[in-house]
């Protein structure tokens, strides 16, 4: 997947990913770069987005910087975890 069609795919678009550990993530793209994630254990923060071809990374304050390679298969989006080496976190449209 191209840099460009990466970000045609999350800008201004939310996410719902479920990750190997249990529970879910709700993730918001914003077009200006910024996102937003909650967790059903009440977790939120806030970060900013980019892609490098078709890596993903994600950074907030308080942690490194995340980058996976994305794939996509029809709506949905695939994403190699760097935080849990071997996931891949599938994510929906919300």
């Amino acid at each position: 997947m191209t840099a460009q069609a990466l970000k045609e795919r999350l800008a201004g678009k939310v996410f719902k990913a479920r990750p190997a550990g249990g529970g879910w993530f709700r993730l918001e793209y914003r077009a200006n770069g910024q996102y937003f994630l909650n967790t059903d254990r009440g977790f939120n923060s806030t970060g900013t987005w980019r892609v490098d071809g078709s890596i993903l990374c994600t950074d907030r304050p308080g942690a490194p910087e995340s980058c996976g390679e994305t794939r996509a298969a029809g709506d949905t989006l695939y994403v190699k975890r760097s935080t849990a080496p071997g996931e891949v976190l599938k994510l929906e449209s919300d």
